[in-house]
């Protein structure tokens, strides 16, 4: 099974910032089968625009 939708660009890049800023190894991630990989990427998504949101909201905080 393949992930057609994904670059393989694309494929390495997200390998490189989930172990880079996530602590993932690169062989976890390799031995993830697609659908955790997706999962995982689902997961990191909802985390950084949970901590944007906050930041944003921190930013507001600190103008008023």
């Amino acid at each position: 099974m393949g992930v057609s939708h994904d670059t393989l660009y694309n494929h390495y890049e997200t390998n490189f910032y989930l172990s880079k800023m996530h602590e993932f190894s690169i062989s976890e991630i390799d031995n993830m089968l697609p659908f955790e990989r997706e999962v995982y990427l689902a997961f990191v998504k909802k985390f950084v625009e949970e901590e944007k949101k906050q930041m944003q909201e921190m930013k507001n905080k600190a103008r008023r």
